[in-house]
């Protein structure tokens, strides 16, 4: 999202697509390192857990760091790629000119969020009008929430006997 956004203003800026492709890209390389490297980084004293949340976390921070990484990589190789092809079109675009499938899935998103906006603003705009109904909406979770109290568990890991263990025999 960075590079791209950094790309539009790059081409808003006047330059032609691929000076502004490679600018934007070279401007955002080193801290779009530095910030997936302090992801990264973040994750390493999980390693050093032991007992049952060394097999609950240890997944989970690979899994985060495997993600960060890869999404890093994406942007320094396929983002760059995707833009030149998705935007060159959309440069060139006049009213006459045939549609690309990306013109057209854009343009088809953009009335999609135009919808949800509205939505969002019509929603917004009754929340605002009726603050009864609001403060109404939100006693009726806090109480359900309170009905449902007892049911939850209270314990994160369940209890061990650390002391005994089980031979299955065939």
């Amino acid at each position: 999202t960075v590079e791209i956004e950094n790309i539009h203003r790059n081409i808003s800026l006047g330059k032609d697509l691929q000076t502004a492709i490679l600018d934007g890209a070279e401007e955002i390389a080193i801290p779009a390192f530095v910030a997936t490297s302090a992801i990264c980084i973040v994750f390493i004293p999980v390693v050093l857990l032991d007992g049952p949340s060394r097999f609950l976390f240890v997944p989970f921070a690979l899994a985060v760091v495997f993600a960060v990484f890869a999404s890093y990589l994406l942007s320094r190789t396929v983002v760059p790629v995707m833009v030149k092809y998705i935007l060159k079109g959309e440069l060139e675009h006049t009213g006459a000119s045939k549609q690309t499938v990306f013109s057209k899935f854009n343009d088809w998103f953009n009335h999609r969020f135009d919808d949800g906006r509205n939505a969002y603003l019509k929603a917004l705009r009754f929340a605002l009008d009726t603050p009864s109904a609001i403060i109404g909406l939100a006693g009726f979770v806090f109480l359900s929430a309170l009905i449902l109290l007892p049911f939850v568990g209270r314990d994160f890991f369940p209890q061990v006997d650390a002391g005994q263990f089980r031979l299955h025999i065939k």
